[in-house]
């Protein structure tokens, strides 16, 4: 299949190092030069002007900046034909804003995070009443290797845009700070990162190994009056829960706002 990448940023390169890998890619950034050396990097073709991209392929993908769809919109509407398979990861965009700007194609509204880098993400898909079982397998096809591919309807994609989309910077602020602590515990920065990413990898596999909650095996590692306790008592006086609850209901009402 050819694919176009309108959009060289840290999602659009992702995508087209990962569709590279078998099929056609084309690339157009506002940045020429970005879309010239990411094509020499993985073997696919750049292009200075998008329209040149999109009229050779089959699925297009829309990964620059949501304030740039409007201006994009205006121009380049009239190049997608009905054959186009059109994708948008543009952040609060919501499928019909999108139908309204490019009538002619097929579009499909997609949410992936980070770790599709390396193959450990979540790209949700938003399901429309257009989307056949043929096409869908088409999209899964292209996407497989990425990580968990869901099917969700719109507003369900907003909430995994907060739990997933924004999560893993989350994580990397949990992980920042129990570094620190190694660090401040006497470690050094090197040991300090490899002690906390192998506890860290070590608990979810443990949770997925055991099928337990999360719940039951916090009790299995806290003795009563132990040190796990004591530092399970520090977490509970912050209420650590309500602030990372709070945190994603925060991130969850800012992609809503975004899409008025």
């Amino acid at each position: 299949m050819k694919i176009a990448i309108i959009g060289c940023g840290v999602i659009g390169s992702a995508l087209a190092r990962h569709f590279a890998q078998r099929h056609q890619v084309l690339l157009c950034d506002h940045t020429y030069e970005k879309s010239r050396q990411l094509a020499h990097e993985i073997q696919a073709q750049a292009y200075e002007h998008p329209m040149r991209a999109i009229e050779q392929a089959e699925m297009v993908v829309l990964a620059f900046k949501p304030k740039d769809l409007a201006n994009f919109a205006a121009e380049m509407a009239p190049i997608f034909q009905s054959h186009h398979l059109l994708v948008s990861v543009l952040a609060g965009t919501p499928v019909a804003l999108l139908q309204r700007y490019f009538p002619s194609p097929l579009i499909i509204r997609a949410m992936p995070n980070l770790p599709m880098i390396c193959g450990e993400g979540i790209i949700g898909f938003v399901e429309t009443a257009e989307l056949t079982p043929a096409i869908r397998k088409r999209v899964e096809d292209v996407f497989q290797g990425l990580g968990l591919l869901p099917w969700l309807s719109e507003e369900h994609l907003e909430a995994l845009s907060a739990i997933a989309g924004s999560g893993p910077a989350f994580v990397f602020v949990l992980i920042e700070a129990m570094i620190a602590s190694g660090i401040m515990l006497g470690f050094s920065q090197e040991q300090a990162r490899d002690f906390v990413l192998k506890t860290i990898e070590g608990s979810v596999a443990l949770l997925k190994a055991t099928g337990k909650s999360p719940l039951d095996l916090k009790i299995n590692v806290a003795s009563p009056g132990g040190t796990t306790m004591a530092g399970l008592k520090v977490l509970d006086e912050q209420d650590i829960q309500g602030i990372i609850q709070k945190t994603y209901q925060a991130t969850y009402l800012r992609a809503q706002e975004l899409q008025k």
